[in-house]
């Protein structure tokens, strides 16, 4: 792999895809790797939907299904209820008093929920949660290139600039391959050692990485200085 490479020589790119990615300004594997995150998000607070215990508040991610309106047993008053699934497990939801929430999201859709854990041990279920609808699923933590340091530090993951049918775990991912396939042993770095230790900065190749998967935050404000230099 090298820099001037074509996306299409080396990942599976269909004719919709390489449009999408053309609004975008990338083509090549140089144009990925300089596609630089806009922002990050802290999923230092995100569980996984298969740890929740009764009684949590939590923040969640994941993907509904089932949505549906029924009225309470006894009560009969009238419940929305549905499932959100992470892919660690599928956990029911349940919102009280608020039939039309089934109404306003659909089965597929991606959701931040922030709510409560209720009901009994193997009858669990988040009561009444905040929804957040999203366009596609965050980087979960455990995706990131330095999961085998076992730091536990890789808490953020990136916001690129998107476009319909180019999401940022998308190019995360892609940018992941790249490093995979050694693109980073074959680049040269134009600033010379002197002025990188002069001003503290890192290494064209460390760079790239911080400032796509950072462990911590001063890592990407580190690589984002050497960008701007």
């Amino acid at each position: 792999m090298k820099l001037s490479d074509s996306l299409a020589d080396h990942f599976r790119i269909d004719t919709a895809h390489k449009k999408a990615l053309s609004r975008l300004n990338i083509e090549t594997v140089s144009d990925l790797l300089y596609h630089l995150p806009a922002r990050y998000e802290d999923i230092s607070d995100v569980q996984s939907v298969g740890s929740l215990e009764k009684n949590q508040d939590t923040v969640v991610y994941g993907q509904l299904s089932g949505l549906k309106t029924r009225k309470a047993w006894k009560s009969k008053k009238p419940i929305a209820e549905g499932y959100v699934e992470d892919g660690s497990a599928k956990m029911k939801i349940m919102w009280f008093n608020q039939p039309y929430i089934a109404k306003m999201y659909t089965d597929g859709m991606y959701v931040k929920l922030a709510g409560k854990v209720s009901g009994s041990e193997g009858k669990l279920y988040l009561s009444n949660p905040e929804v957040e609808p999203l366009d596609s699923l965050p980087i979960d933590r455990h995706d990131s290139i330095f999961k085998d340091t076992g730091s536990g530090d890789d808490t953020l993951y990136p916001v690129y600039r998107e476009t319909k049918g180019i999401t940022s775990k998308w190019i995360y991912h892609t940018v992941l391959k790249c490093f995979e396939k050694k693109i980073l042993e074959t680049l040269i770095d134009p600033i010379p050692v002197e002025i990188l230790k002069k001003y503290n900065l890192p290494e064209l190749k460390t760079a790239l990485v911080w400032i796509h998967s950072p462990k911590k935050a001063k890592d990407a404000e580190s690589a984002r200085k050497r960008f701007a230099f």
